[in-house]
């Protein structure tokens, strides 16, 4: 007897803990399933938009109450929503978030998706009231710039935002002096080429190379995105003609802790050079690569991954252009990617590899050898 209860008790202990290994599988898998859930409802892939607006309603009716959680995939929705041109959905989802939060980063955001939605309904006078509430809780709101300067252009009436020179994201260049081989062997000065390109882009780059007069200072970019392709590819042919060595990095600049901030753009465009450091880069995506193949001598860190994925097709508030728009604009730039490319002596292959990735979340990272070999990079 004494060996059978030993025996039931050890049977006992093995069940529990066996129960217990599958309860805490069971939960953590759930939280991997959540976590899952949360990162493709807050994804912003463009490409991904039916699946991201799926998620978010999921998470949505699993929420008890007006939660963070539900807020924020509400207003991950409205976004998905946007980007369907679905505007009247996204105004409902807005709605309910700024009842409940009108204060905060995420309601920042809310204002100016429904300025956006707004916009498109052609209610331009809530457009610009969105826009405004959107920039008095961030400043640095771009997209509520953007709409508020078409809303007043749609109204008749004058905007302070109304110019692509004043966005906070718009292309600075200017000089920068750093200590002694900060730009390489032998350099501390170079000339910074940063921001958002559109089309004034080519004419800032061509008044600043003027200012320099006979000076051939290294160039070093740094485009995260463009409005115009066509003027990021003018901007690599002004410096081939002008023969400047061209190369990629972030200049950061002594005391600008918020690049973005009105007194360090001021302290930019003040004509004079900045004190600076020069940081690698962690990627020279497709704009990256269009603008050093301009370079008389082209040149990547070597820390710098270069990674060329497809091209993204907006219309002017940067949302996804309908497909008669995507599908045209897509032949002509690819043509005339080629085109430069090959004018620039670089392999128009990688032309070929921006076409592969066109519409998709996919993107091809070139080793080293492999940026040498396409001529991306001179050395």
């Amino acid at each position: 007897m004494r060996l059978g209860a030993r025996l039931i008790r050890a049977l006992a202990t093995c069940v529990v803990a066996c129960l217990c290994q599958t309860v805490a599988a069971a939960a953590q898998s759930g939280d991997l399933q959540a976590q899952d859930l949360q990162a493709r409802c807050q994804s912003r892939d463009p490409r991904l938009v039916d699946r991201a607006i799926e998620a978010c309603s999921q998470i949505i009716a699993a929420s008890d109450g007006q939660g963070t959680a539900q807020l924020s995939a509400r207003v991950a929705r409205a976004r998905g929503y946007v980007g369907r041109a679905e505007w009247r959905r996204a105004v409902l989802d807005l709605d309910q978030v700024l009842e409940r939060d009108s204060t905060s980063r995420l309601a920042a955001e809310a204002y100016s998706l429904r300025a956006i939605a707004r916009y498109q309904l052609t209610d331009f006078a809530g457009a610009i009231a969105d826009s405004d509430a959107a920039l008095k809780l961030d400043r640095h709101n771009v997209q509520a710039l953007k709409v508020r300067s078409f809303a007043h252009a749609g109204r008749g009436t004058a905007s302070s935002a109304a110019r692509a020179g004043s966005l906070p994201d718009a292309l600075l260049v200017y000089v920068a002096h750093g200590p002694a081989g900060a730009c390489g062997e032998g350099c501390e000065e170079w000339l910074a080429v940063e921001g958002t390109v559109d089309w004034e882009g080519p004419r800032r780059v061509i008044a600043a190379l003027d200012r320099l007069g006979a000076r051939k200072l290294p160039v070093v970019l740094n485009l995260p995105r463009a409005r115009h392709v066509a003027s990021a590819m003018t901007i690599g042919k002004i410096l081939r003609e002008r023969g400047f060595d061209v190369t990629v990095g972030e200049t950061r600049v002594n005391g600008c802790d918020d690049p973005r901030d009105a007194g360090c753009v001021a302290l930019k465009q003040a004509g004079k050079p900045v004190q600076a450091a020069l940081v690698p880069m962690r990627t020279c995506n497709i704009l990256c690569v269009l603008g050093i193949a301009g370079g008389t001598r082209r040149t990547v860190p070597e820390t710098t991954r270069v990674v060329i994925g497809g091209m993204w097709m907006g219309n002017r508030l940067e949302l996804r252009a309908d497909a008669p728009f995507r599908e045209g604009r897509h032949e002509r730039d690819r043509n005339l990617i080629k085109i430069y490319l090959t004018q620039m002596g670089v392999d128009p292959q990688v032309a070929d590899m921006m076409d592969e990735n066109y519409d998709s979340s996919h993107a091809t990272e070139l080793s080293r050898e492999d940026a040498v070999r396409l001529r991306i990079i001179t050395q």
